[in-house]
């Protein structure tokens, strides 16, 4: 990824799984959200970002640690449960919200899964970017090399200027 000049990317995270990106945390201006997402997107083998960064400040000391340990229990209430394969799913938390990636077997596992970090106390809300496993899919050691694409169009241009922010729409979940 090539770094990022004049951008304040400090307050965000980034998170891959199976060809996904998750963008997340806390940036001071929408054009550093933007830049986030434009960078992540210039990796050749990413197939889907989702852009879950926030416009605001940064988060204090207490919800960092809040985060910590609603993500150590989310993943450690994935790892024992025995319909449940913990390795297949990446865990990220902010702001109470857990975001899950990776790959499960079945609708069933997904579903499952999410429930389990839905119930986990302190949970605000779950964004899932999990696959089910298609076993039509090529392998990794199946798969053809990466091609070349095209950004979308509203990656090519310039950031926006500030604006009032109370204009924007709210990002889509998936």
């Amino acid at each position: 990824l090539k770094l990022a000049y004049d951008y304040d990317l400090k307050g965000g995270d980034v998170e891959v799984a199976v060809g996904c990106v998750v963008l997340s945390g806390n940036v001071p201006r929408q054009e550093d959200r933007i830049e986030a997402a434009r960078i992540a997107w210039s990796a050749p083998t990413i197939t889907q970002v989702g852009n879950e960064i926030m416009v605001k400040g940064r988060q204090g000391f207490v919800r960092n640690t809040k985060d910590g340990l609603l993500e150590k229990s989310v993943r450690t209430r994935l790892t024992v449960d025995k319909h449940v394969k913990g390795r297949n799913f990446n865990v990220e938390t902010h702001d109470g919200i857990v975001y899950l990636l990776g790959v499960a077997r079945d609708p069933a596992e997904l579903d499952r899964a999410a429930r389990i970090a839905a119930m986990t106390r302190g949970t605000v809300e779950v964004v899932s970017y999990v696959r089910v496993h298609d076993s039509a899919q090529p392998t990794v050691r199946e798969a053809a090399a990466p091609t070349l694409r095209e950004l979308p169009d509203f990656m090519t241009t310039e950031p926006l200027p500030d604006i009032d922010q109370s204009d924007l729409p709210a990002p889509m979940r998936q």
